[in-house]
């Protein structure tokens, strides 16, 4: 009994980033494709979009960034801001060398791409 109080009274004091945070996702998501529009990257991305619209509650919008057999997509999303709302469709052999080729923060790329991929199973 006398750990059940202690940590009541530890959780009643924690810090603001431990309390509920908002509901997500609360705005908009991006998803960027790193090819022209009208291949087959694209035409799955566009199938796959109203779909994860209907179980997010949120509009997916695709963005289409051609380039570099989708590196230039890949490194937008590998700088873009930590925060879920940003997503990519690409081929595997693109995320598997855009850390190598992308000054960015590799090792957040890697822990994104590994998040990503534990999601989806």
């Amino acid at each position: 009994m006398r750990k059940f109080l202690l940590s009541l009274a530890i959780l009643s004091v924690s810090p603001p980033g431990l309390q509920a945070q908002d509901n997500y996702p609360s705005k908009p998501m991006r998803m960027v494709v790193g090819f022209p529009p009208g291949g087959g990257t694209d035409i799955a991305a566009r199938i796959l979009a109203p779909h994860l619209s209907n179980q997010l509650g949120q509009p997916v919008i695709i963005e289409n960034r051609p380039g570099a057999t989708g590196t230039t997509a890949a490194a937008q999303v590998a700088t873009a801001p930590g925060d879920g709302y940003t997503l990519m469709m690409g081929h595997v052999s693109v995320n598997a060398i855009v850390a190598a080729l992308v000054r960015a923060d590799t090792a957040r790329y890697a822990k994104i791409v590994k998040d990503i991929g534990l999601k989806l199973d």
